[in-house]
């Protein structure tokens, strides 16, 4: 099956104070460089996938150090050498996300300002009007690639009921509270030759440990463009 569209995601910043409070916002630290798709889980320290989606890992070593391929296009990393890539619309309703965690819980009632870049991959034949961050106290999900958290519907580890590849429906989504960040373009998030910026604050509530980043939202429910 072939998926439709595909956001790189390069970095995530979180300011307190002009300190980064994400840990390993660069995705500078990984246990292997990566050799085929889907290798962010269980691989680049601090990140994971909260779902059954095949989120990847993109970093320029060895006979392609200064390629910076993808497999739908090319970027340069907008810092390090290093970035992630996720569906956030296919067939199906498949879905990826990025999961990183910040160094200490936010502070109840303080506001903080949330960055991250976004670029769109050159083959990508879609483009979203709307991206959402949303943070939780634990991590949903594991950071290994195993299926133990999956293998049961009923186990204590289960976060969710959808236990797919497919969006996580954030009704279903079984963490005690959660708050949630939608950004939405004024056109549509289409650049691709560079990487944009993604910018808002949020006040927080005090559990803030973990973050993910994707579309929460199914196929019918989702804002696009057409681009081919």
């Amino acid at each position: 099956m072939k998926y439709k569209l595909l956001f790189i995601f390069m970095l995530f910043e979180t300011f307190l104070f002009s300190q980064n409070l994400v840990l390993n916002p660069s995705f500078e630290e990984f246990k292997e460089c990566p050799w085929k798709l889907g290798m962010l889980n269980n691989n680049v320290y601090f990140w994971s996938c909260p779902n059954h989606g095949s989120t990847d890992y993109f970093r320029a070593c060895g006979k392609s150090s200064e390629t910076y391929q993808n497999y739908n296009g090319r970027q340069r990393p907008f810092s390090g050498k290093g970035y992630s890539g996720l569906y956030c619309y296919a067939e199906k309703e498949y879905r990826e996300y990025v999961q990183g965690q910040l160094k200490d819980t936010l502070v109840k009632d303080k506001t903080y300002e949330v960055s991250f870049y976004i670029s769109l991959a050159e083959a990508s034949t879609l483009s979203l009007k709307n991206i959402t961050v949303i943070f939780t106290a634990e991590r949903i999900g594991k950071p290994s690639s195993n299926t133990s958290m999956f293998s049961s519907p009923n186990a204590e580890e289960n976060k969710f009921s959808n236990l797919s590849e497919k969006y996580i429906n954030l009704n279903e989504l079984r963490v005690k509270d959660y708050g949630i960040q939608t950004v939405e373009s004024h056109t549509y998030f289409e650049e691709m030759e560079s990487w944009q910026k993604i910018s808002f604050t949020y006040q927080a509530k005090g559990f803030e440990t973990f973050f993910t980043i994707g579309n929460f939202n199914a196929n019918s429910e989702t804002e696009y463009h057409q681009l081919k």
